[in-house]
């Protein structure tokens, strides 16, 4: 946005042409037009994926993917790499790694599954995308993105890494796993593990929000447990090893025997049972679905490290089919009389809209993932034209409050009473 303030001071900051509104402040004229903001917390997921070549030998997707995606539409101003899909998810490259990216989706019964299927449409986007040249696509790392309020982040993230860290490594780390990475990020905390085949991303998903609600509001249910963690290399945030609690948590599973900072002994079964019966009813109060959480944490189902080798995807040989749903928030362009808004860039937390009229001027309207299904319908439906595409500035300019006048000291005798 070239010329713009990435950063007013206030809302309604009339530019050159311009208006950049806020309706996440309560001054801000577009928020009296729009209903009352989602505040459900959400959760998505991030899949990286290695491209190997017909030698076996790792490609680089930076250069076999990177090319491709440049007619995409690039919506992610921190990411340069980044497209956004039809189906409303995202392609990129991390290093040498492609990496699938689902929307944000609201906590909810099927959560798990949207999350899931997206990954999976995602995941056959890309196969597409390379083909007809011929890769092997093998899983390389997930990493788990749930809400949690800015104030609350980092602390929440040292009790998952203290407290939940082999619970949520049972759930998480496959054969090839070596450690857990709990990252505080801005209204969200990412955790990074091994790649999770799709059959478990929602009881891993829901294990972590279950238990990220639960240490929002009663950290002390759970005890700590005496495990070494460390400061995570690249980003700030917590690493736990997988031999960080004592034993080998790959090769001796729900058995291996942990310790508290107390000194109580009890395997990483207990462990994972104690935490979930806990975080149990923070989940169901948030209406996500707990069957398949249940069935990993009795044994019923295997757990990522007990299942055979991990899938791997080839581009060529596979009819791969595409995906007619679409995940996350709306952000197909509109056409309205007086003019027409399109996406600039969408994050996590927000999303730009040009609003440009057909007499020559144009504003952004930032909206707020809370606040933007309420921002489109009001769109859709016309009540937010004179606001966005009038040719005058959506707010009057604010003036400047009088200069401060300082009284000038007095000269002459100073008279004192007698």
């Amino acid at each position: 946005m070239s010329g713009t303030r990435q950063h007013p001071a206030s809302a309604g900051t009339v530019g050159r042409g311009y208006v950049v509104v806020f309706p996440s402040l309560h001054r801000d004229p577009l928020v009296r037009h729009l209903p009352p903001a989602d505040e459900r917390p959400v959760a998505g997921v991030e899949c990286e994926y290695r491209l190997v070549d017909d030698s076996g030998r790792p490609a680089d997707a930076r250069v076999h993917l990177g090319p491709r995606l440049a007619d995409l539409p690039h919506l992610d101003p921190g990411d340069p790499r980044a497209v956004r899909l039809d189906i409303g998810s995202a392609l990129t490259c991390d290093g040498w790694e492609a990496e699938a990216v689902t929307p944000p989706l609201p906590w909810g019964p099927t959560t798990g599954s949207d999350l899931t299927e997206c990954v999976a449409a995602t995941r056959a986007a890309l196969l597409r995308i390379l083909a007809p040249d011929s890769f092997a696509v093998q899983g390389f790392s997930t990493h788990l993105n749930v809400t949690v309020p800015d104030r609350r982040a980092v602390a929440v993230a040292r009790d998952i890494a203290r407290r939940c860290s082999v619970a949520v490594a049972l759930l998480t780390e496959g054969r090839s796993g070596d450690g857990l990475l709990v990252r505080p990020r801005r209204g969200r905390l990412e955790v990074g593990c091994d790649h999770l085949e799709d059959r478990m991303i929602t009881p891993a998903t829901t294990l972590l929000a279950g238990v990220v609600a639960l240490l929002q509001h009663r950290p002390s249910r759970l005890p700590r447990l005496d495990v070494a963690v460390q400061p995570a290399r690249e980003k700030f945030g917590f690493y736990v090893g997988l031999d960080a609690a004592g034993g080998d948590l790959l090769r001796s599973g729900r058995g291996t025997v942990l310790r508290t900072r107390r000194g109580a002994r009890l395997s990483a079964q207990d462990h994972l049972e104690q935490v979930w019966s806990a975080a149990r009813p923070y989940a169901e109060a948030h209406g996500l679905a707990l069957a398949e959480t249940d069935a990993v944490v009795s044994g019923s189902t295997p757990l990522a490290s007990e299942s055979g080798a991990p899938p791997t995807w080839t581009t060529s040989g596979t009819a791969v089919s595409a995906s007619t749903r679409r995940w996350g928030v709306d952000l197909d362009p509109r056409v309205r009389p007086a003019g027409s808004a399109g996406v600039a860039w969408a994050t996590w937390d927000t999303t730009a809209w040009r609003c440009a009229s057909d007499a020559g001027t144009a504003r952004f309207a930032v909206v707020p993932r809370s606040r933007h299904a309420g921002f489109v319908a009001e769109l859709d439906a016309g009540r937010l034209d004179a606001l966005l595409f009038s040719e005058g500035p959506s707010t009057p300019p604010r003036e400047a409050p009088p200069a401060r006048r300082t009284a000038a000291p007095r000269r002459g005798p100073r008279w004192v009473a007698s």
